[in-house]
């Protein structure tokens, strides 16, 4: 099923992203962060406080919400798609995919961003997270058995591409920020995430 793709792709591009942050973001603000609240000099140290201070936010609410599990459930996640012989086998698989954006969602709403950039990441990515929540409660109640459902989950594929492209975007501004303020994320995690974001950029085109 194109869409169970869609979603896994971007699981496995989210994961890559979060393994750069859990690595890289909580430790390298933690100094800055200290050094600045006491002193911030003028303008652009403000700003550097509050880049900084959002970086923090947002890496910890993705660590908490469980972000990795994606990539560890991935692989299990295919089989059983592969495999599906019913509506029941399918609905498995979209159910634990509901719960692991619900808590992200969770996890994202209640941040509060002191940068304009922090906002922008901030906003793009919640704003995907809780658009394929919603798509997959949509999924939740259908039938994949009847053809007129599989016409209503077909029908739902435009909104999984602008909402995966949501959260994708929200990441890579993410990582950005994070480069902006001298936190380089792992190496081999970032090319990970590139290339993820890259197969996921080609999925959506088809």
């Amino acid at each position: 099923m194109k869409k169970s793709l869609l979603l896994l792709a971007m699981l496995t591009a989210l994961s890559a992203c979060s393994q750069s942050e859990n690595t890289t973001a909580p430790a390298q603000t933690a100094t800055p962060v200290a050094k600045e609240t006491s002193s911030p000099s003028g303008d652009a140290g403000i700003l550097n406080y509050k880049e900084k201070l959002d970086i923090a936010k947002l890496g910890l609410a993705l660590q908490q919400s469980g972000l990795q599990e994606g990539a560890k459930k991935e692989a299990e996640w295919n089989q059983r798609l592969n495999t599906a012989q019913t509506n029941a086998d399918l609905q498995g698989v979209f159910a634990e995919q509901l719960s692991f954006y619900q808590k992200g969602e969770q996890a994202l709403q209640p941040l509060q961003m002191e940068s304009e950039q922090g906002k922008r990441v901030h906003e793009q990515m919640l704003r995907g997270f809780s658009g394929i929540r919603e798509v997959l409660q949509t999924i939740q109640s259908l039938n994949f058995e009847k053809p007129e459902d599989a016409v209503k989950a077909n029908d739902l594929m435009p909104k999984i591409k602008q909402y995966g492209m949501d959260v994708m975007q929200g990441m890579q501004g993410f990582v950005e920020l994070m480069k902006a303020n001298g936190m380089k994320p792992d190496g081999t995690s970032e090319a990970e995430f590139k290339q993820k974001v890259k197969e996921f950029e080609e999925k959506m085109k088809n």
